[in-house]
Order: structure tokens, then sequence, then C-alpha cells
């Protein structure tokens, strides 16, 4: 049997309605922005993005935030082709939003025939004659010039489980009940809703992506809230020299500590805090910036930012002095503090001299080179000049003063200008303390005061005794400040009398006990004062 062939007039009229039916579809142009005139393909300036302008009603309304301006990398296409065979596996939301937008396209051609099936599809097929004549438009139908099978614009744009109509069919027996099964199905049904409720957004300018843009403008500003008022918890404790945490980091324990204590009163009048913490009780979020981790790297950005803040006006006067001095932490870490002194000038022309801060340096030994070295790495780190260095001050120890090997003489090498001036509180404390020692009358009268302290605080019970007669209660000497000494010297200066009582209560006390010990220390004590 031969295959029947077509006439040449019919190929001409099949050449003319394909013809006819390319030519309805978007150019290719219409898919990209076009470059400026005065833009080559040289330039670096040149755009390589699909800008997408947005128009949002928010209070900050600058013509360049990220509110008014979206950008989509190039190969992102928010527009794809008309013919629903074209549409990608997967569609995005921005593919989606366009393709609504648009609607279904009903082509209307010399639809191919079948000649297996001898049927093809027709245009009667758009619409659905009721049992009382009314005829009702399948809007939701479109055909694929490209595939010659037809689609269930809704269901290919929503569907997410395999359907004839959403992946294409070319079954042309029995299409009329097909279609009506399939509009009366339960998911073409969702997918249609879905569709005209994302149409009508489109049409009152509140589509999905400006509704999730808002929410999510929204949930920023709520976010930046947060960390403003956690900030300012921090710098209040920071100020004040107060520990943040406590044994335990519950929210509602009496023994969370100062930060999370401070949030939890704030929390009680704020309304940003308060949304905060009903969040965490309802564990609504994961994310609530309150933990230890958090709260250090918080309080290292403050450090920079005061830093930043701190050289930015070093910077204005360019010359600078350096205080250095080290001391063990509580780890047994030497750690050596270094500030900068500068000139500042306001705007008065008042010049006004300032030290700043510039953090504590960690040392493994307590060398002039090692502690030379570790300043210069920090000074590296800085962007400080050393040439611009103009003093240099430290006690006197001979790490720092040594005239061959101390620190001194390392930035002198480096900047003869740098001029070491020792420090004079430092030297008066060493004069002070020298001329003391050098009195027999002085350290008698001073081991008096310690033993006055140590006998003292040996036990509470011999505490209250001493506070039962004395409002000023003894001190301990102070090994690194001699003129602190002076608290010591005020409860025999103003309460001589009623310390001789309490010694001789003391004695009393220690006879009582058997303490022949305490009762001997007492009693020398007040023949040494007294007489």
């Amino acid at each position: 049997i031969m295959k029947p062939s077509k006439s040449g007039a019919t190929k001409r009229k099949e050449a003319a309605a394909t013809k006819d039916a390319i030519s309805k579809l978007p150019k290719v142009t219409s898919f990209f922005t076009p470059i400026p005139s005065n833009c080559t393909s040289n330039e670096k300036n040149c755009s390589n993005e699909v800008v997408i302008h947005e128009q949002l009603d928010i209070a900050n309304n600058q013509p360049n935030t990220i509110e008014r301006l979206y950008t989509l990398p190039l190969p992102s296409f928010s527009s794809v082709a008309c013919d629903p065979a074209s549409w990608p596996e997967q569609i995005s939301d921005a593919q989606r939003c366009d393709l609504v937008k648009r609607g279904p396209q009903q082509v209307d051609i010399d639809f191919p025939y079948n000649i297996a099936a001898r049927r093809r599809f027709s245009t009667v097929h758009y619409k659905r004659v009721m049992n009382n004549g009314e005829t009702v438009p399948h809007s939701w139908l479109v055909y694929s010039v490209k595939s010659d099978k037809i689609f269930c614009f809704c269901c290919k744009l929503f569907e997410t489980n395999e359907s004839p109509f959403r992946s294409g069919t070319s079954t042309w027996e029995g299409l009329s009940k097909k279609l009506k099964n399939h509009e009366t199905g339960t998911s073409h049904q969702k997918c249609f809703r879905q569709w005209m409720q994302l149409k009508e957004g489109i049409n009152n300018d509140s589509s999905i992506d400006k509704q999730e843009m808002q929410l999510f403008l929204k949930e920023r500003q709520f976010w930046r809230d947060v960390l403003e008022r956690l900030i300012d918890i921090i710098k209040f404790l920071s100020e004040r020299n107060l520990a943040f945490r406590g044994s335990e980091e519950v929210l509602g324990s009496p023994h969370n500590g100062n930060f999370l204590g401070l949030f939890e009163l704030l929390a009680k009048r704020d309304p940003v805090l308060n949304e905060l913490q009903k969040r965490i009780e309802k564990k609504q979020t994961h994310d609530h910036y309150l933990s230890n981790k958090i709260q250090n790297e918080l309080i290292q950005l403050i450090a920079k930012e005061v830093e930043k803040e701190n050289l930015k006006k070093l910077m204005i006067p360019k010359y600078y002095a350096i205080i250095l001095d080290c001391t063990p932490d509580v780890s047994n870490q030497e750690q050596l503090t270094a500030i900068l002194r500068f000139v500042e000038c306001d705007t008065g022309n008042e010049l006004t001299i300032k030290e700043a801060f510039s953090g504590y340096l960690q040392v493994s030994g307590s060398s002039g080179k090692g502690l030379f070295d570790t300043f210069l790495e920090r000074a590296k780190e800085l962007k400080l000049n050393m040439l611009d260095c103009r003093g240099q001050s430290y006690d006197n120890g001979s790490n720092m003063k040594g005239k061959n090997y101390g620190v001194q003489s390392r930035i002198l090498q480096t900047n003869p200008k740098a001029l070491y001036v020792p420090c004079a509180n430092h030297c008066l404390n060493l004069v002070v303390v020298d001329s003391a020692k050098s009195s027999t009358r002085a350290l008698s009268f001073f081991g008096v005061l310690s033993r006055l302290y140590t006998i003292f605080s040996s036990s509470t019970q011999r505490w209250s005794i001493l506070k039962e007669h004395v409002e000023i209660a003894v001190k301990n000497q102070s090994d690194t400040r001699w003129e602190s000494r002076i608290n010591c010297i005020k409860p025999l200066r103003y309460y001589f009398g009623n310390v001789l009582i309490a010694l001789e209560k003391l004695e009393e006390y220690a006879i009582e006990k058997k303490d022949g010990k305490t009762a001997t220390e007492a009693r020398s004590l007040i023949s040494y004062i007294s007489g």
C-alpha cells in the first residue's frame, strides 16, 4: 500500500500556517536587556545582569536600595517561550509569574493530521458545551506547536505529580471526555485556584515576590533592632566592668548572669525583645544571638570599631607616643598592655591629650627583644608608622629601660626621635619606698600595721571583735603603690583608743580559748602602741 502524498497546495497551506504560528511567538531579543549605545564589548562596566525594577511601598524609599532593585544573574532568565513543550522541568518563581502574567496562548492553525489515529486537534476543544447549551471556555488548555500535544496551563505550572495533561498528550480519541474528567478533577481545581490567586496578586500589584520581600524587610528590621539592643546591653556591662555570664545560661534562671538578666528585664518593657523572648519560649526560632559565643563576637566587633575610631583620631595629628606595661593575668600568662598617646584638636582649637588603649598583647617571654617584637607586630597590624613615634614611656624594669637591650633602646635604634621618658609615678614610688626603708622608725611603724592586720584577719571571730570597736577596718599594705598605705594608717589615726580596746578584748578572748600565741601577740602590740 502506497503512502498517500500531499498535494502542493496542501503543503503550501501548512507552510503558511506554520510561518504564521512562528510569527506570533515573542522575539528572542525580548528576553534580554538592551545594551546601552555608549557601552562596548571591551568595557568592564558593561551590564552583565538582567535588571528588574520593582516599586515597593516602604519607609526607606532610596533610589539605589535593594528594596527597589533586584538583579538576577544573566543565565537565569525570568521569561520562557510560550510553547509549553519548551518550558523547563523545574519552573522558577520568576518564570511562573512571567507565564501567568502573559497567560495561556491558544494558537489557531491548521493542526497536523495524525494518519495512524486518523484524527487531529481542533479549536473546538478550547470550549466546553454544557448540558444547557451554554459554552464555557477551556482557558487552561494550550496546544504545543513544537510537540503536537496539548497541556493544562495551570497543572504544568503548579502540579508536582505526573499526569497526561502536565507532561502533554496527543491522544485525540475521546478527547472531550478526557478534558471533562480532567477539569473536574481535584488536583486540577487546586492548581486552577493557585493560578487565579497568583494572577489576581499580579494584577493587584501584590505578587508573591513582593509579599515575600515585604516580609523579608520586616524580619530584617526586627533582627537589626534586636542586635541594637543587645549591643547596648554589652556596652552597658563593659563600661562598668561587670561580668556577663553566670553559672547557667538559661532564660528565667536567677543564676544566668548579668547579660541574660538585663535581656529579661528589658523584655518586660521593650516590644522587640519581648517578641524575641516569646519566639524562644515557643521554640519558633533557633537564632537568638544570646549565646556566649555571640556575646564574645559582639564584644570583639565593638572593640574593633572603637579601635578604628581611635586610629582615625590619631591619624589627624600624625605623631604619637607609646606607653607599655607588662603584668600577668589570672592564668599566669604575661600580658603586654599597649597604650597610644596623642594630641586631639577639637573644633574650638583646644588641645587635649588623649590616650587610646590598643589591646592586651600576649607575650611568651619578658625579655626586651620579645616585648619589642610583639609591639612591632601590633604596630604593623594597626598600620602605624614607627617613624612618627615621638615618645615612649615605661616603668623602670631593666627589660624596659635597659640602655643596650631594653625596649626603649631597640625603639630608639628604629627611630632616634622616639625619646624615652621613665614613668614619673613609678619613679616617685620607688624613691618613697627606698626612703621609707632607710628609716628604722618607719620600718617598725609599718611592721606594726602589718601585724595588726594579720592578727585580726586570721579568723572571723577576731575580725568581729575589731568591727565592734573600730569603724574603719585595718587594711593590708600595698606592695605596688606605696602612697596607698595611707589607708593602713587611718584606723590608728582616727581610732587610736578603740584599737587598743579591741586588742585588749582580743587578748581576753585568746586567754579564754587558751591560745597563748595570740594572747602574747596582742599584749605585745598593746605595749608597743601605747608605749
